[in-house]
Parts: structure tokens; sequence; C-alpha cells
């Protein structure tokens, strides 16, 4: 019973960490997309 309830209380710490991680992978792809458009817009630039 006891070792049940601390799994169920570590739980959601893991779901948070998982949300965390999730979270920081989409700001990253969103960065890497960024960054991917203005290289696109400078060799615009430069093409001009």
């Amino acid at each position: 019973m006891k070792m049940y309830m601390t799994r169920k209380s570590a739980e959601p710490e893991l779901v948070r960490r998982m949300c965390r991680n999730e979270q920081e992978r989409a700001r990253r792809s969103m960065n890497e997309q960024e960054r991917a458009r203005r290289s696109m817009n400078k060799q615009e630039e430069q093409e001009e």
C-alpha cells in the first residue's frame, strides 16, 4: 500500500517533467524553423 502511494505521488512529477520536455522540444523546433526561415531570407537577400 505504501509503495502504491509513493508511486502515485511520484507519477504527477513524471508527467510534469514529460510535459516540460515536450514544451522544450516544441520550443526548440520552433526556434529551428525560425532560424531556417531567417537563413532563407538571408539567402534571398544575397541573391538580390
